[in-house]
């Protein structure tokens, strides 16, 4: 599984650094954009999933396309899941499938901080 984070500003094109991206969010939980350092325009920051596997939800090397979430936005929605649904939905097949904009996201976030990402290791069969 590879994540690629699109480096670039969406409107000038100018090549970002990660810690532009992340730290230009808006500070409102539900604006989802980056300001850009360099042309100052909004845009919405992406990642990508490829896998080597062909599968329904990460399209193998084609790969999927997830919007990147700000990390506190990240964390309420992440909250907001648990709060209705339980601590057992981040175990179950169910979070992938109906909650895929979080876990995606969440994955993200494991990897950027070099945390162990746990939920790949659960056998979502028809999604390997």
């Amino acid at each position: 599984m590879f994540l690629d984070i699109e480096k670039s500003c969406s409107k000038c094109k100018e090549y970002l650094r990660e810690e532009e991206i992340f730290t230009g969010f808006q500070k409102n939980l539900s604006n989802y954009t980056v300001k850009c350092p360099i042309c100052k325009e909004c845009f919405v920051p992406k990642f990508t999933i490829y896998s080597e596997q062909e599968n329904s939800y990460t399209k193998g090397r084609k790969g999927q396309t997830i919007s990147l979430l700000p990390p506190v936005t990240l964390y309420k929605e992440f909250f907001n899941i648990i709060t209705k649904k339980g601590d057992q939905i981040v175990m179950s097949e169910s979070f992938i499938v109906d909650h895929h904009l979080v876990f995606w996201n969440t994955v993200l976030y494991f990897k950027v901080l070099k945390l162990p990402i746990f939920m790949l290791d659960l056998d979502y069969t028809p999604y390997h």
